[in-house]
């Protein structure tokens, strides 16, 4: 069990292609390590701090002061495979530092008029042919739509 969200890394499944300005593209899956160490709890600790104590845990943490994230690219190798978010690629393939998520402050707002879709990318990022990638904006999509009373 995670101490924090700030302490826990995250993991992109998905596999994206990024292109660079001379045409040379390249696989990668993301993945964002916490600049605070990866830090757990044990069950019994976990049951003390209550139900909703990650949520708070964060507010304290940003109260004094950023939580950060150093952004990894993940290289694909030619023998990874690229449409099974299922299967993950060894630990060992080269990780590029593409810079670093700074989270400067939490607010109450309500993002239940938001949704993420993973297909909607910067320039110089595309979706793979994973079929979930898809399937998983479709499914975005119709949860705004539940949110919003649709």
């Amino acid at each position: 069990m995670p101490a924090g969200y700030a302490t826990v890394p995250y993991w992109s499944t998905n596999t994206f292609i990024a292109t660079n300005a001379g045409g040379k593209s390249q696989a990668l899956r993301w993945r964002f390590g916490p600049v605070a160490g990866r830090v757990g709890l044990t069950d019994d600790e976990a049951k003390a701090r209550g139900s909703d104590f990650l949520r708070a845990e964060l507010g304290e943490r940003v109260a004094n002061g950023a939580v950060v994230f150093n952004m990894f690219a993940q290289v694909a190798a030619p023998q990874d495979q690229l449409l099974d978010p299922t299967d993950p690629w060894p630990a060992d393939r080269v990780e590029v530092n593409m810079g670093r998520l700074v989270i400067g402050r939490i607010t109450d707002a309500a993002c239940d008029r938001e949704t993420f879709i993973p297909t909607v990318l910067p320039n110089g990022i595309a979706a793979s042919a994973d079929p979930t990638l898809a399937a998983l904006a479709g499914a975005c999509a119709v949860s705004l739509g539940r949110r919003l009373g649709n």
